[in-house]
């Protein structure tokens, strides 16, 4: 995701985090200490479908699965100045 929201803000002389608050849904690792928001561990989901991936290969499993299965990976909160403390 990029930051032409955040720029927005600014440009429209909004003062962020004094009278609004900003934060990312999806932030990138490059964002990390400009912006608040969620890390989504984009390596940690491509670490565990190239895992699913690798079972199925070995397993010689082909077509579509009978029971789909699903793999969740809880995002992190990353603090950064664009929001107040608590």
């Amino acid at each position: 995701m990029d930051l032409a929201p955040l720029h927005w803000l600014w440009e429209a002389g909004v003062r962020v985090p004094e009278e609004v608050g900003f934060a990312c849904l999806d932030l990138l690792p490059q964002h990390h200490g400009i912006v608040a928001g969620i890390d989504g561990r984009k390596d940690v989901r491509m670490r565990s479908a190239m895992g699913v991936l690798d079972g199925l290969l070995r397993h010689n499993e082909r077509g579509p699965a009978t029971v789909p299965l699903s793999t969740t990976v809880c995002g992190r909160w990353v603090p950064g100045p664009s929001v107040r403390a608590a």
